[in-house]
């Protein structure tokens, strides 16, 4: 018993255990936080750019933590010796997002702990990008650049799906897909411990959204929720980066193209990010500076509903990851411009389209040209003479 660990020897079959014990913790886990946050009046406060008018919960990153920590412990703790590190990074997170669901923390504290958590698993793991697959002709590194880009690209990540869990079930949905991809290419591929590392989120993630988008028992996954989610989706990007500089384990050439194929699988959160920072910053203001700018926002003043806008915003990923691993073989640098610009104009559609109130008020500051009116019935000068003369 000292060394307990519950095994099944068929991994497909471990995997559906694997993602029945998430789902089940996090399902039955999420209506003991919801009593407990309205017993201690734990709620989101709705404000002026929130799209909910009524007080939720913001503890569901909760459930999440205790799922993926115990369904791993439980399935995968035999098969990679560095989930130890993997958890302890995660503890880092959890115990910062849940101050900051809870009272309040600033940007700066909560960055410093995604920097030691990125840090610790880079470092103790050696969890990291090690060249530059050609991009911009770039290829070998130095050990302290790879670290360097990898702590940034685990930053980004984690507070890209930060930036958008704005509407319901867009974040968690859009870590779904992305940890089914990646799922996916580490089971066809044989990296079994990754595999583990996908699913376990997967199946907590689809437990969360039967309450994410549930009108009586809501809740939030908070930045507790959004820091792991990412930093999670964030460890699965870089490990197929990582995978892919060499040899496969069944033998093949890793694919020279993997970081625009790991860009195009997480593009939707990414390229939003980097959209609403540009507009931010262009208008002087700081990056951090909360506004109804996301994509999200658009589709959501489109009138379109959060399940709606979570099901388009999915399915546009889908359509770019598709196309992405098609043309898979095209150069790195060609390969990346020609996503970016896919991506930027299937997320800018929404933009080109005007809502019936911006069409009412174009109506209303269209300016219109006074028609002088001739009536056929009025007098010309000659005939005010030729009456007055006749009188």
């Amino acid at each position: 018993m000292e060394n307990f660990t519950f095994f099944i020897d068929i991994f497909e079959i471990r995997v559906v255990f694997l993602l029945a014990t998430s789902f089940l913790i996090t399902y039955f886990s999420i209506p003991v936080i919801i009593k407990v946050a309205k017993m201690k009046h734990l709620f989101d406060e709705p404000e002026d750019r929130s799209s909910h008018s009524t007080k939720v919960p913001t503890l569901g990153g909760v459930s999440i933590f205790a799922a993926f920590i115990i369904t791993i412990s439980l399935y995968a703790k035999e098969s990679y010796v560095d989930f130890d590190l993997l958890n302890a990074s995660m503890v880092i997170l959890f115990f910062f997002g849940i101050k900051d669901d809870i009272l309040m923390i600033s940007p700066l504290k909560k960055l410093g702990a995604q920097v030691v958590s990125a840090l610790m698993i880079s470092l103790g793991s050696d969890v990291r990008i090690p060249q530059m697959f050609d991009i911009l002709g770039f290829s070998e590194i130095p050990y302290w650049f790879s670290i360097l880009i990898t702590v940034f690209v685990i930053i980004l990540v984690i507070n890209a799906f930060n930036l958008i869990d704005g509407v319901d079930g867009l974040s968690a949905s859009a870590a779904i897909f992305s940890s089914t991809v990646f799922g996916l290419w580490f089971y066809s591929n044989g990296y079994l411990s990754m595999t583990l590392v996908s699913f376990t989120l997967v199946g907590s993630l689809f437990a969360f959204l039967r309450f994410n988008f549930s009108k009586t028992n809501k809740i939030f996954m908070g930045d507790t929720g959004s820091m792991i989610v990412g930093f999670i989706v964030a460890i699965q990007a870089i490990e197929f980066i990582n995978f892919n500089s060499g040899i496969l384990i069944n033998g093949s050439k890793g694919w020279i193209t993997a970081p625009v194929l790991a860009i195009s699988i997480l593009i939707l959160p990414l390229l939003d990010t980097f959209r609403v920072f540009m507009i931010r910053i262009l208008n002087k203001k700081s990056p951090f500076t909360a506004d109804r700018n996301h994509i999200h926002h658009r589709l959501e003043d489109l009138g379109l509903s959060h399940a709606k806008i979570s099901i388009i915003m999915i399915l546009a990923n889908l359509v770019i990851v598709l196309l992405a691993f098609h043309m898979k073989d095209t150069g790195t640098d060609k390969f990346l411009l020609l996503m970016i610009s896919v991506s930027s104009f299937i997320f800018s559609i929404p933009f080109f389209i005007k809502t019936k109130h911006e069409r009412e008020k174009s109506k209303i500051d269209t300016p219109t040209v006074p028609i002088l009116k001739i009536s056929r019935e009025t007098e010309t000068l000659e005939d005010i003479e030729k009456r007055k003369s006749s009188v």
